[in-house]
């Protein structure tokens, strides 16, 4: 039987090898998210051999799993549903990529499954968004050039300890209009991995002008993916975030990089708009599964 613990830092690198290996593009599939999220989802995990079995709790829907590894799926889908039955528990999924859907139609013939848009992630050609060549990228380019004219005096380097305080401050800042639950939980995940910066290891990068911070970023790199998961910059500064992504992406997209996902748009319009600007090659649908 199954036995879950919650997660904690000394799961890290076996969580981050784990998803190493699953090599899915979904953002669910990563250390970061899975790390960040960890307290608003009470996200617990069991070790069952070479597998880790996910399991999140959400208050519209209750306990859910993640989709095990195909290696193993049948097994571990036995393992969770004797789970779910010993707890009396409905036996249900999150993140289900498209292509998963046929091992659950085969082993369940009767589950039920749907996908919801705010929770597609944005999935781009790392070459495409990082040259920003052709007309559909003048937008950009023109923030870019601007912003280059308006501030001379800017830098680009990594996050460091000394950067961490003026970051939570930017953060706070532009999220302080924001009561809604999401966007305090998400506050708090980004302020979680600025404080352990050791532990996420993630690639980072901070943008100053005149010695003040503009903007930065927090990614990690899964295969042939860079997943950006925090993206936050002072609008005060014209083209602060065009140019942050930018600079971004020319640090760390190199020739094994050839996808970026920057997450979903949580139905936000004004992010579904600016994310659809860079034209995404996929909208990666995510699906949730119920047995």
């Amino acid at each position: 039987m199954l036995e879950f613990k919650k997660l904690g830092f000394e799961d890290f690198e076996n969580v981050k090898n784990y998803f190493d290996a699953f090599r899915q593009h979904s953002c669910d599939f990563t250390a970061g998210i899975t790390f960040m999220w960890r307290d608003f989802y009470d996200m617990r995990i069991a070790y069952a051999g070479d597998d880790i079995v996910f399991m999140l709790t959400d208050d519209d829907c209750g306990a859910a799993f993640l989709p095990p590894a195909k290696k193993n799926f049948d097994i571990i889908c036995k393992e969770i549903e004797n789970y779910c039955k010993s707890r009396n528990i409905k036996m249900q999924f999150y993140s289900i990529a498209k292509n998963m859907l046929g091992d659950f139609r085969r082993l369940y013939s009767d589950c039920v499954y749907g996908a919801e848009e705010q929770w597609s992630d944005y999935i781009y050609e790392a070459e495409a968004i990082m040259k920003l060549e052709g007309k559909k990228y003048a937008a950009q380019r023109n923030h870019i050039n601007k912003f280059r004219r308006l501030y001379d005096d800017f830098t680009f380097n990594e996050i460091t300890a000394g950067d961490v305080d003026e970051c939570i401050d930017l953060m706070q800042n532009r999220m302080a209009e924001k009561d809604e639950v999401l966007a305090s939980a998400e506050k708090e995940a980004v302020v979680d991995v600025l404080r352990n910066l050791d532990k996420y290891k993630m690639l980072t990068g901070v943008l100053r002008v005149n010695g003040e911070v503009a903007g930065f970023s927090c990614a990690e790199k899964i295969g042939d993916i860079l997943t950006v998961h925090i993206e936050k910059a002072d609008i005060r500064f014209d083209g602060a975030y065009p140019m942050l992504t930018h600079l971004f992406l020319e640090k760390y997209v190199d020739e094994d990089i050839k996808f970026v996902n920057r997450e979903d748009d949580s139905g936000d319009e004004g992010l579904k708009k600016s994310k659809l600007s860079y034209h995404p090659c996929e909208l990666l649908e995510k699906y949730f599964v119920e047995i």
